[in-house]
């Protein structure tokens, strides 16, 4: 049986892992959005699982140029990306 994907459960897997490549640019970081993938469940309501966290926190450093991206600012900025970050234990950034 093949795995139907709607558009709303596909513009939420792209929001999530735009959303979730937060935090301030670092000089070696390699940002990469698909890295935040495992978060696509927590981004849906779930709580964050230990991939999730890890792969926020790698691309923590990418945060704020994810932010002046128009596309991932509204789901950087969500009230759901910030009850990840928050419960994966990072300190919402001010870019």
């Amino acid at each position: 049986m093949a795995l139907k994907v709607d558009g709303c459960a596909l513009s939420a897997c792209s929001i999530l892992v735009l959303l979730l490549g937060i935090v301030l640019p670092a000089s070696s970081q390699s940002c990469s959005i698909n890295a935040l993938r495992p978060c696509m469940g927590a981004y849906l309501g779930g709580s964050p699982t230990p991939a999730c966290c890890s792969s926020i926190v790698s691309q923590a450093p990418c945060f704020c140029t994810y932010a002046r991206n128009p596309n991932y600012a509204v789901v950087i900025y969500s009230s759901t990306g910030r009850r990840i970050a928050s419960s994966c234990g990072l300190r919402y950034p001010k870019c």
